[in-house]
C-alpha cells in the first residue's frame, strides 16, 4: 500500500523468474510482517559492477548481531513477545535460492531501528 515505496532499474539477472519472484516475495514478506503499520519499506534495485543489488529496507522491529547470526530453518525471535505467523524459514529459503545461483543476501540491522536485506546477484551474460 502506501508505506511501500519502490525504485528499481530492469535488469536480467542469472536467476529463473520462478527463484526471483520466491527470493523476492519471502524479502518483502517478511519486511511487511515486521514493520508498524504507517512506516515505510523502501525498495531499490540497481547495477553495480557485474552485480544487481535489489535492497529492501524497513523501519520495524530490527534484528540484534545474535540474532542475525543465528537465522536459520525455523528460527523465529522473541516469539514470546510478539505474535509471529509462518514458520521461520523465509530468509532460509531466500538465502539458499541466492547462494544457488552464486549470489549473497546481505542483512544490516539495528533492533527497534531498521533492517535492510540487500540480495546480490549476478548479471546475466549479454547476448552478443
Amino acid at each position: 500500500g502506501d508505506d511501500v515505496s519502490v525504485w528499481v532499474r530492469d535488469a536480467v539477472v542469472h536467476v529463473s523468474l520462478a527463484d526471483l519472484q520466491k527470493i523476492v516475495w519471502e524479502i518483502v514478506d517478511n519486511a511487511i510482517k515486521f514493520s508498524r503499520e504507517g512506516t515505510p519499506i523502501q525498495i531499490t534495485g540497481w547495477q553495480e559492477d557485474a552485480q544487481y543489488i535489489l535492497s529492501v529496507q524497513d523501519y520495524g522491529r530490527g534484528m540484534s548481531d545474535e540474532h542475525l547470526g543465528k537465522i536459520g530453518a525455523y528460527q523465529q525471535f522473541d516469539r514470546k513477545f510478539y505474535e509471529q505467523q509462518g514458520t521461520g524459514l523465509g530468509l532460509t529459503i531466500a538465502r539458499g535460492l541466492i547462494e544457488i545461483h552464486d549470489g549473497a543476501l546481505v542483512i544490516e540491522s539495528e533492533p527497534e531501528q531498521f533492517t535492510k536485506v540487500e540480495i546480490r546477484l549476478r548479471m546475466a551474460d549479454e547476448p552478443g
